[in-house]
């Protein structure tokens, strides 16, 4: 029972875990692409 259970939880845990990491990757690549159109702009005035 407590097996179960626990492996859920790890379950759980390794997915909310994914999501977050992919949540932080999309918010980094976004801002990066945004500092870089920034940049971009700087240059071509």
């Amino acid at each position: 029972m407590t097996v179960a259970i626990l492996s859920s939880i790890i379950t759980d845990m390794d997915k909310t875990w994914l999501y977050y990491l992919s949540l932080l990757f999309f918010i980094v690549l976004i801002l990066v692409l945004g500092l870089w159109l920034i940049r971009d702009k700087k240059e071509g005035v």
